[in-house]
């Protein structure tokens, strides 16, 4: 309680000399562009996310992918054929990223 009272007074007597630091509070179109600037970063956090854990199945099953982008057609068409090798629990979650990386580099674009 001391110290809001001391604060106050301070804050008072910068306010009084003009010396109180001005915040800057940016644009709405600034803020917007911001918005869209941090979502876009975490669609791409995102991607690397279950990129990182479709090569952990494909690693754990020991399936090697030989493809120059293994995310492109021809790496996904390989990870499908070779689905076969991968357990059923394991398969389930493979083809549930599969779909979500579909989408997110879809709404990346």
């Amino acid at each position: 309680m001391e110290n809001d009272k001391g604060d106050s007074y301070k804050l008072a007597k910068l306010l009084r000399l003009g010396e109180l630091p001005v915040v800057y509070l940016p644009s709405k179109e600034s803020d917007a562009l911001r918005t869209i600037v941090r979502y876009r970063k975490s669609i791409g956090e995102d991607i690397t996310m279950v990129k990182n854990r479709i090569h952990a199945i494909l690693t754990k099953h020991s399936i090697i992918i030989h493809a120059s982008d293994i995310f492109g057609r021809k790496g996904l068409r390989e990870i499908v054929k070779s689905s076969h090798r991968i357990l059923d629990t394991d398969r389930m979650v493979m083809d549930d990223l599969i779909s979500r990386i579909s989408d997110l580099m879809r709404i990346a674009i």
